[in-house]
């Protein structure tokens, strides 16, 4: 027979060493789980350079991973998140319309080479629908003002999950998030319906995490006449000889200096990219042609104003009379604008641009002079919105000046002359107003286009969407590391300006989840415009001022949102079905 314990303390003291030595082992009950898409805990880790001390995953236990949906238009910070709950998605779309939604996928230890693939959805009658998956990628902002958290990571630039650059797979870093984008494209041949697949995550081989996916794309076509009127500025050269513009990175493509020198690094390029904007409704600030503009690239030129896409454009005030004959020849007198001077401030400023004005129209008989303003350059009598109507019948705001008489000013020179309206955001304005920074939730960017609708304000300008001279290079391996560098404490963020990436490889654009939000927002306001024609404005604005009835004033992400956004969606898209019937 065995001899038993005797003794209590023996038996405790023996239980104890079992115990500490499972510890040290890392053997605790959780870490037994098995891969989960269920609901996590809120994730609050303050990660520094994250993934340098995590452990890589242990090869006899698999890792804990969660994955949940969420609108496109969501914002989840890397390091800061409370996890969602839908296990399924659904979204609706226009026919030739881009619409997408997120993926979230967090883990519980560092997870390499996972992949995440959509099936083509179906309507059950033969047509499917494909959607593309993006991995998106985070920077790093170190920086705390009236905008932004302070450090944190924000989900930015994204690849498309197939990139070789990737490998086709991406990684999560342990307790962070990881935003995945799908996107699904229609066109005017788009079948109606409802299309439906899965999303699954998985690893060599094995499905992880899976969820429903449903798109139900609308009776309703979103004609190709863009009638958001946008001004995109394109340009940046990392050769640039102004010496207050900052090199960028080795790895960033040269496009041109249109924001600096005006030259052109790379002409091909920049055109590529002029298009890329006009691909998704945006219309680039200055055409990419200007030095020989209607010589050595007029078929370019034609191409890109020919385009019903086109809205408005500027172009240099170089060989004008030869100018005004093609732009006449062609039709396109209504899309061309003339920029004098950004962001007028002192009187002599607007001096200048009465002399430009009186110069280019006495060749070039446009009343299309597009000068942004923030601030108001009354002469006494008169604010500075009436002073240029003697030389124009366009003006842009900032959207933080549009208020009381220059609002006023501007919405009466419209009413009585059929005058034009911009306006536009910048770095420099405050929380209270929505902006185009990264670290702004996506559905700020896409509501701010149901404010310019609510407002009567024709078109959007924005400084520049490809600013990378001030900007660390994202496209690197061990990315957790780059920062958006900062100027002094109280200068503009600098992550202003940056709405589309380069691509590591091919050097072609890639875009931002703000720029996807934004893009959306343009073809929310071709839908307002739709439900216009049917039924006119009156019957549009009490569905937009649910969500917002001013630029101060708006239903934030925090308060739901992307939910009212999309379900009002849904009823504007139920009004032109009905009106169609």
């Amino acid at each position: 027979m065995k001899k038993r314990f005797q003794s209590p303390l023996l038996l405790g003291v023996l239980l104890f060493m079992i115990l500490l030595a499972a510890c040290r082992n890392g053997q605790t009950p959780d870490e037994t789980a098995p891969v989960t898409d269920g609901a996590a805990t809120e994730q609050t880790s303050a990660v520094t350079d994250a993934g340098t001390d995590a452990e890589t995953e242990p090869d006899d236990k698999p890792p804990v991973l969660t994955g949940w949906f969420d609108y496109g238009s969501a914002l989840y910070l890397r390091d800061k998140f409370t996890p969602g709950d839908k296990r399924e998605i659904a979204i609706q779309m226009a026919r030739n319309e881009t619409e997408g939604f997120q993926y979230l996928v967090t883990a519980d230890r560092d997870v390499e080479g996972l992949r995440c693939d959509v099936t083509p959805l179906s309507d059950g009658e033969g047509h499917t629908l494909e959607g593309t998956v993006n991995v998106v990628w985070y920077t790093w902002v170190d920086h705390t003002d009236n905008i932004h958290e302070f450090m944190r990571f924000y989900p930015v630039a994204m690849l498309p999950m197939d990139d070789s650059y990737q490998g086709g797979s991406f990684r999560v870093t342990a307790d962070t998030c990881r935003t995945l984008y799908v996107s699904f494209r229609t066109d005017k041949d788009t079948v109606p319906g409802t299309y439906q697949g899965e999303l699954t995550v998985s690893k060599d081989g094995q499905t992880l995490l899976s969820g429903g996916v449903s798109v139900r794309v609308r009776d309703v076509y979103y004609d190709e006449k863009t009638e958001c009127l946008t001004m995109m500025g394109l340009g940046y050269d990392k050769e640039d000889t102004n010496q207050a513009v900052p090199p960028g990175p080795d790895s960033a493509p040269a496009l041109g200096g249109q924001q600096a020198s005006g030259t052109f690094v790379n002409r091909e390029l920049l055109v590529e990219y002029a298009e890329y904007l006009l691909d998704n409704r945006f219309c680039t600030t200055w055409l990419p042609f200007q030095s020989g503009l209607f010589e050595s690239d007029f078929d370019a030129v034609k191409r890109f104003l020919d385009s019903p896409r086109c809205t408005s454009v500027n172009i240099s005030p170089v060989n004008l009379p030869q100018a005004y004959q093609i732009v006449t020849e062609n039709g396109w007198m209504d899309k061309i604008y003339f920029a004098l001077f950004d962001e007028p401030h002192e009187e002599g400023h607007f001096q200048y641009m009465l002399g430009r004005a009186r110069e280019i129209a006495a060749l070039f008989p446009t009343t299309h002079f597009l000068d942004a303003f923030g601030v108001n350059l009354s002469d006494g009598s008169r604010n500075i919105v009436e002073r240029m109507s003697d030389y124009t019948t366009s003006y842009c705001a900032n959207t933080i000046a549009f208020n009381g008489e220059i609002r006023d000013s501007m919405l009466r020179l419209k009413a009585e002359r059929g005058d034009t309206l911009f306006w536009y955001v910048c770095g420099s304005q405050t929380m209270e107003t929505i902006n185009a920074l990264p670290c702004t939730p996506g559905t700020d960017k896409r509501v701010l286009f149901w404010q310019q609708y609510q407002q009567n304000v024709d078109g959007f300008l924005y400084w520049s969407v490809t600013h990378w001279n001030i900007s660390t290079d994202v496209w690197v391996e061990n990315y957790e590391n780059q920062k958006f560098p900062f100027p002094k404490p109280n200068g503009p963020p600098t992550d202003d300006g940056i709405l589309i990436y380069w691509h590591p490889v091919t050097k072609k654009p890639v875009p931002t989840l703000g720029f996807e939000a934004m893009r959306d927002g343009v073809e929310d306001f071709q839908l307002f415009r739709m439900v216009e024609a049917k039924l006119g404005r009156d019957a549009v604005i009490p569905y937009i001022e649910q969500i917002t009835t001013g630029p101060e004033s708006y239903i934030r992400y925090e308060d739901g949102s992307t939910e009212l956004l999309n379900r009002i969606r849904g009823e504007l898209f139920d009004l032109l079905e009905a009106e169609g019937r």
